[in-house]
């Protein structure tokens, strides 16, 4: 409350103190109107009047943005330091549009003890990376989770062929071929594997490495525009959020998820 009266008062101390700084300069103007034609004068009438004019345009000045400006100021510093605040709070870190090859992979493989990833097939993903899912697979303190859709669920496979534009029984070649992969790079592998049919229709693609959270959108309509990829850290909201699905997927008594032990 004291600091609301505070801002008034000096509020209104400017609005006063630029009404005054007009008045002050018109009154230095107007002895240029009743003496302009003493020669002795001529001096002090034309720095009174400068001055005059100074003191006008300084407190109309003053006034802009005492009423107007100011407040326009700071609700736009505000929005952008709201804004950054929930950035900072998000966790997000980088976003790109559809290019996977944005993101630093290298990086994220080199020392990763704990990866999830959940896609429906990731043919690009999959190529782009194979050399780094084959050294992760050598290390004897690293757990891979790996989420697909399950290749059996017809409905699963109906929806998704419909989001790729392409039949089921495509669909269903391609998760197929992507296990198939995957189980190759990983069979007797030093790492701690497993695999996991998902036994509903993704809503977006995910990869967890450690502390860091890479996310990817799908569409729903025909269109070839990018998708957004997100790259978010442990701590923020972002990251809870995948966290906690990936939680719930893996929680078996939910029905979302079944284990293969048959790999």
């Amino acid at each position: 409350m004291g600091h609301k009266i505070y801002k008034k008062m000096n509020s209104y101390q400017t609005i006063i103190l630029s009404v005054l700084l007009v008045i002050v300069g018109i009154l230095f103007l107007i002895p240029d109107k009743y003496y302009s034609s003493i020669e002795i004068m001529d001096l002090i009438l034309s720095i009174l009047h400068e001055l005059g004019a100074i003191l006008i345009a300084t407190g109309i000045v003053a006034l802009i943005w005492e009423l107007i400006a100011k407040r326009s100021f700071f609700e736009e510093i505000m929005e952008k330091i709201e804004l950054a605040d929930q950035i900072r709070n998000s966790g997000l870190v980088k976003i790109t549009t559809g290019s996977y090859r944005e993101i630093d992979w290298p990086d994220l493989f080199k020392n990763v003890k704990e990866l999830d990833m959940c896609f429906a097939y990731a043919r690009t993903w999959r190529h782009i990376n194979t050399l780094y899912l084959q050294d992760v697979a050598l290390r004897s303190d690293a757990v891979l989770r790996i989420i697909i859709p399950d290749p059996e669920n017809a409905e699963v496979m109906r929806e998704l062929s419909q989001r790729f534009e392409t039949t089921p029984e495509e669909l269903v070649t391609r998760v197929n071929e992507a296990i198939n992969e995957l189980n190759s790079i990983f069979h007797n592998c030093k790492a701690k594997y497993s695999l996991w049919y998902l036994t509903t229709t993704p809503i977006f693609s995910f990869y967890r490495f450690d502390d860091t959270i890479i996310l990817a959108l799908y569409k729903h309509g025909k269109n070839r525009e990018q998708i957004p990829v997100f790259q978010f850290t442990r701590g923020g909201d972002l990251y809870k959020f995948v966290e906690s699905e990936l939680n719930t997927i893996l929680d078996e008594k939910n029905g979302l998820a079944k284990q293969i032990t048959n790999i």
